[in-house]
């Protein structure tokens, strides 16, 4: 079959990015149907020319489709218009959008949608920009929705908040885990050694983070540091927030704020870390922790964070509002190397089980079970 995935994160660093990357690598290498990238032309632009970027078509637009979703999660009517009819033009006989967020309904064609957590629905009031921009997502995400033949997600935790929220029969809601890149299982390079041990964070730096806990419990745990690692160059608005919050603590020569390291980097810091933290008041997967996991780095994770139920026990979980547990966990790391040097094991043993071509077999079931022979 010639099948189409909607492309317009492709250049976000993480989180829809890198999804849409690994995904579509490893359907491409398993070869069993033609895989073409539909993208608008900005964005198929930063993909080059080489013979070894995907197939694509490529759509003319207004902006690059993620930018264009991103403000306030309004897109112009023409763009959606101009990106509607060229995927349908586009001979595919199916289309996957990776995101709700560059999603637009494509007239004759059958539309798969991954829907990755509810986090927006849970938690509108820290998420979106205004209660407008929250209603606009909840309305395309819900059109979406009704309009696919089968929804994919990433974990059961986000599987259940879907069902729940939206009313969808648990049924038509398919689980394609994520995993880590290669580059997280190789040995970190040689480098200086930090002075003292420090958490590390990784991921974006929206309130639902809930940065601010790992913070509090920072002053409990004199003798660790914190770095966070995240787009601070980039999502200038909430780093403001997140320089605020950590020149109130008190705290700034025990915090260090990196700005969207490589990967090989960010491999090298999760190498040195005491462990991971990730205090989301949720999250639908939680890359980072299979990440951290795949170079036997442990995870201290709140309790509504999707990839604890791919580390086998090996997570420590905590309630993201209670900085107290967090506390208690990091002095056990920190008082009992053993069973941290176990736990990460543990976790790497788990990262090991998970793969893109695992993900990529289940997506093509998925489709395959919905379509015609």
């Amino acid at each position: 079959m010639r099948l189409g995935i909607e492309a317009g994160a492709w250049c976000n660093p993480r989180g829809y990015g890198r999804f849409l990357r690994s995904l579509s690598s490893a359907l491409a290498r398993r070869g069993r149907h033609e895989w073409i990238l539909a993208l608008d032309e900005v964005t198929a632009e930063s993909l080059g020319t080489a013979s070894e970027a995907p197939p694509r078509v490529v759509i003319a637009t207004g902006h690059t489709a993620s930018a264009g979703a991103s403000a306030e999660h309004r897109r112009s009517l023409s763009d959606m218009f101009r990106m509607s009819r060229g995927l349908s033009r586009g001979r595919f006989d199916a289309i996957l959008f990776p995101s709700p967020l560059t999603y637009v309904p494509v007239r004759g064609t059958p539309e798969f949608l991954v829907l990755h957590d509810v986090t927006a629905e849970r938690h509108p009031e820290l998420v979106f920009e205004s209660s407008a921009a929250a209603r606009r997502w909840r309305w395309k995400t819900k059109i979406g929705l009704r309009r696919a033949r089968r929804v994919l997600t990433v974990s059961e935790h986000s599987r259940r908040g879907i069902a729940r929220i939206y009313g969808i029969d648990a049924g038509r809601i398919h689980v394609i885990p994520e995993a880590a890149d290669p580059v997280f299982f190789e040995p970190a390079r040689p480098g200086p050694k930090r002075p003292r041990p420090y958490l590390l964070f990784v991921g974006g730096l929206s309130p639902h983070k809930n940065i601010s806990v790992v913070v509090e419990a920072l002053k409990s745990v004199p003798e660790i540091d914190l770095l966070l690692a995240g787009p601070f160059e980039t999502d200038v608005f909430h780093a403001q927030d997140v320089a605020a919050l950590i020149a109130a603590s008190g705290l700034e020569s025990r915090i260090e704020r990196i700005s969207d390291p490589d990967d090989a980097a960010l491999r090298d810091l999760y190498a040195g870390a005491l462990a991971l933290v990730l205090p989301s008041l949720d999250e639908g997967f939680g890359l980072p922790a299979i990440e951290a996991a795949a170079g036997g780095t442990p995870s201290i994770l709140s309790r509504s964070t999707g990839a604890a139920e791919r580390l086998d026990g090996s997570a420590l979980l905590f309630d993201a509002r209670d900085s107290r547990q967090l506390v208690s966990h990091v002095r056990s790391l920190l008082q009992e190397p053993a069973r941290r040097a176990a736990l990460g094991a543990k976790a790497r043993r788990s990262a090991a089980l998970l793969d893109w071509d695992q993900a990529a077999a289940a997506v093509e079931e998925t489709l395959e079970g919905a379509l015609p022979v």
